[in-house]
């Protein structure tokens, strides 16, 4: 499948998932065994106003609690991004 004809978001996961490729190899191309090490995760479920928020804020109260990994929905029931498709309700705070 080209790029071109890709989603926009399709296409910037699969750009950040080929660019992280070399960050799993280690010295002497062994495979960095990252998985093997704990995992402190933040999962938000970010609402409409919180297109708003202070993001430098943010990626410092994440640093703070020491978190390696963040997990955060793009999309979905609400449109954060630009769209015009019928039916598509838009976050009036983008």
């Amino acid at each position: 499948m080209a790029l071109k004809s890709m989603n926009p978001v399709a296409t910037i996961i699969v750009a950040f998932s080929l660019l992280s490729i070399p960050a799993t190899l280690g010295t002497a191309g062994e495979i960095d065994r990252w998985w093997l090490e704990p995992q402190r995760m933040v999962q938000t479920n970010l609402r409409e106003i919180d297109a708003t928020m202070d993001l430098d804020r943010y990626v410092r109260e994440i640093k703070d609690f020491g978190a390696n990994v963040v997990l955060f929905n793009v999309g979905g029931i609400v449109a954060n991004y630009p769209t015009d498709l019928r039916y598509h309700y838009r976050n009036p705070y983008m």
